[in-house]
């Protein structure tokens, strides 16, 4: 994989992160204005940044892990971690959002163009990248384009919480939110009312936006994973990123398309929340168990828009195959899976993924066996495509219990540190190597399409 490192020195340093400096013509815009280099040979390494590592001062509270709190990862730790996650094999660092916001998960942002204090400022992220680009690594953030905390300022101010200031809006932001009755019912993301949507059929909330990722990418950042993209049309997927691909064809874009998968999906009164082509008869599809036609026809909404979608279907055919009861059952979960991804071989990339922050660890839907675990992993990172591994799984790391009703996602961000600790014996030695295998194989495509 080919870089342009980001710009080097204290004075291009102070350059990247004058804002009112800032301009495509800039040198720390040079990692995205090349030809794009995310593709199926890619492997990701996905994390949250206040479940992962802390550097610099201080230490993690991991006694409150399973609260909904901060307990202190963030970027400087994310830093200091990556040597190992390159040593691993891994060529991205996948981090989850860290906009100031209420949540530690960061998908509550008050202001989607600072960064958190509880995860560190624009110079630490800077030096994250470029940490990250001297390895040979990618950088990859989370973007929430469709909501935003119902105590943004921009909220506030719109339903009269808060007073307008000079240069505010005349509607006063009213116009940047979707709303059934102004003020009392705003849209939200599905059913969750602290959560309100952003009207991105506004052009200035679309230029917000694209200010905050022209923002990040100077600080050198390669890409962006799209929370939720289904709650936007594929009118403002276009409108949002269409200007930005043009303007930086090495960024990448990969989008969250989610509407179901095996019994857990969008309830049906939440679909006027969802304004992705078709959902309804996504939504119907997947409910009476045609679940390929319903996931084929939601990521066609994003063929020649984004460069890949998060793979929720695989990741469920993966599951099956783990899960499977015989060597018959099992042999046809892996012939249904690889015909699945190739389904939109050189059209649109298909992330595999095994779980993340939202679901239960692999290795204990897969029934904490490590060998069933290890075999399941091996398919995955044999096929062409994308590959994403969330932290804390090279380690094997499972869960106690299914997800509870109260914030039992909790279960599934376990701090690093914790997860390291008891580890199980030779999996990252493992991961090393399905990794290495992983890249041999690659090595080997390129070198006879060359030839």
């Amino acid at each position: 994989m080919t870089l342009v490192s980001p710009p080097q020195g204290a004075e291009v340093t102070e350059r990247a992160l004058d804002h009112s400096a800032r301009g495509t013509n800039l040198p720390d815009y040079g990692h995205v204005t090349g030809e794009p280099w995310f593709n199926e040979h890619t492997t990701l390494y996905h994390l949250l940044p206040d479940r992962h590592l802390r550097g610099g001062d201080g230490e993690m509270d991991l006694e409150n892990w399973q609260q909904p709190v901060f307990v202190g990862g963030n970027l400087e730790g994310i830093t200091e971690d990556l040597p190992r996650i390159a040593a691993l094999g891994y060529d991205v660092a996948w981090i989850g959002p860290f906009a100031k916001g209420r949540g530690y998960h960061g998908y509550h942002p008050e202001a989607i163009d600072e960064i958190d204090p509880h995860f560190g400022d624009d110079h630490k992220l800077l030096a994250l990248t470029t940490k990250a680009h001297e390895l040979g690594m990618r950088v990859i953030i989370d973007v929430v384009p469709n909501h935003c905390s119902d105590q943004h300022p921009y909220y506030q101010k719109a339903i009269g919480k808060l007073p307008l200031e000079p240069g505010d809006p005349a509607d006063g932001y009213r116009s940047w939110f979707r709303f059934d009755e102004f003020p009392d019912k705003p849209q939200t993301f599905l059913h969750y009312g602290d959560l309100v949507k952003f009207n991105m059929d506004n052009p200035e909330v679309v230029k917000h936006h694209q200010a905050a990722m022209r923002k990040w990418m100077s600080l050198g950042v390669d890409g962006f994973r799209v929370d939720h993209i289904i709650g936007l049309s594929n009118r403002n997927v276009d409108e949002l990123f269409g200007p930005l691909k043009k303007e930086f064809p090495g960024m990448a874009l990969i989008g969250e398309a989610w509407m179901g998968e095996d019994g857990c999906r969008v309830a049906w009164r939440d679909l006027n929340t969802i304004r992705v082509r078709n959902k309804r008869l996504i939504w119907s599809l997947g409910r009476v168990g045609l679940e390929t036609a319903s996931s084929t026809l939601l990521y066609r909404n994003y063929v020649g828009r984004l460069d890949g979608v998060l793979d929720f279907t695989a990741a469920t055919m993966l599951e099956h195959y783990a899960t499977a009861e015989d060597a018959r059952q099992k042999t046809q979960a892996k012939n249904r899976l690889v015909r699945w991804t190739n389904k939109f071989r050189g059209k649109l990339l298909q992330v595999i993924f095994a779980d993340n922050h939202d679901m239960p660890r692999a290795m204990f839907r897969y029934g904490d066996d490590p060998e069933v675990f290890k075999d399941a992993f091996e398919l995955a990172y044999s096929l062409n495509q994308p590959v994403a591994n969330y932290h804390g799984t090279e380690y094997g790391a499972t869960q106690d219990g299914e997800f509870g009703d109260w914030h039992g996602d909790l279960k599934a961000r376990e701090p690093l540190e914790l997860i390291r600790a008891k580890q199980v014996p030779g999996m990252s030695a493992f991961f090393q190597g399905v990794l290495s295998r992983r890249k041999q194989r690659s090595a080997n495509i390129t070198d006879r399409i060359a030839a």
